[in-house]
C-alpha cells in the first residue's frame, strides 16, 4: 500500500497552480518589467521592533501617486498590514496562516471617497500539493467569489465563478488549462461575462417547470 502511494504520488508531478496564476508566468515575461510611462520608486525599511515601512512613489505623464504601507508579523502565523494612499483611502488586511496546514485567512477593508467602508472582504486560501481552493465575499458589495484548480503531471486545469448575492445571479464564470512542458507552455483561458440583471420573481417557478418537463 505505501510502495503504490508513493509511486502514485511520483506520477502527480509539479504541485498545483492557483487559478489566478494560471498563465501569469507567460503574462509576466510580456509585461511585468515593461512599464511603459510609468516610473515607481520603491523602499522596504524594518525597525527593531518588527515593524517593517514601505512606501511607494509612481509617476504617471504629470501626475504622482503614493502610498505607505506598515506591516507587523504577530506570533503564532498572524499578520496586519495597513496601507494609506495620497488618494485618502486607507486599506487594511490581516492575514492568519496558523489556523490548518494549507490554509490561509485573509480579511481586507478599504476606506472609499464618499463612504466610510467601501470594501469588507473575507477569503479562504487553501492550498495542497494536488489542488487549491480558493473562496472570498465582500460583505459591502454582496460579491462572492470560488475558484479550484488541479494539477496532474504537467497538466493544470482550473475554474472559477462569480456571483452577486443582491442581484441573486451569477456574474461570471471562467475555466483555464496550462500544459507546461521542459522549454515551453501553453495556457488558455475561457472568461464569460453575464448580463448582470435581477431575476424575474417567476424565474426560479420558469426554470423549475422546465426542469420537470425534461423529466418527462
Amino acid at each position: 500500500s505505501h510502495r503504490s502511494q508513493t509511486s502514485q504520488t511520483a506520477s502527480m508531478g509539479k504541485t498545483a497552480t492557483a487559478f489566478k496564476d494560471i498563465g501569469k508566468l507567460c503574462s509576466d515575461l510580456l509585461s511585468k518589467d515593461y512599464k511603459v510611462g510609468k516610473n515607481t520608486v520603491e523602499v522596504k525599511s524594518k525597525t527593531a521592533n518588527g515593524v517593517t515601512f514601505t512606501p511607494l512613489a509612481t509617476k504617471s505623464g504629470d501626475s504622482i501617486s503614493g502610498s505607505l504601507a506598515t506591516k507587523y508579523v504577530f506570533p503564532g502565523g498572524v499578520s496586519a498590514e495597513a496601507t494609506v494612499a495620497t488618494s485618502g483611502i486607507v486599506s487594511s488586511t490581516i492575514e492568519a496562516t496558523g489556523l490548518a496546514k494549507g490554509l490561509t485567512v485573509t480579511l481586507d477593508c478599504e476606506t472609499g471617497k464618499t463612504s466610510l467602508l467601501a470594501s469588507g472582504k473575507a477569503t479562504l486560501d487553501y492550498k495542497q500539493e494536488a489542488f487549491t481552493g480558493k473562496c472570498s465575499y465582500d460583505y459591502c458589495k454582496g460579491d462572492a467569489a470560488a475558484a479550484v484548480s488541479g494539477a496532474y503531471g504537467p497538466l493544470t486545469l482550473g475554474g472559477s465563478a462569480d456571483y452577486s448575492v443582491s442581484k441573486a445571479t451569477m456574474t461570471k464564470y471562467a475555466a483555464a488549462m496550462q500544459f507546461d512542458a521542459s522549454d515551453f507552455a501553453i495556457t488558455t483561458k475561457l472568461y464569460v461575462l453575464l448580463a448582470s440583471r435581477a431575476p424575474s420573481p417567476a424565474e426560479p417557478l420558469s426554470r423549475l417547470m422546465r426542469f420537470l418537463r425534461s423529466l418527462l
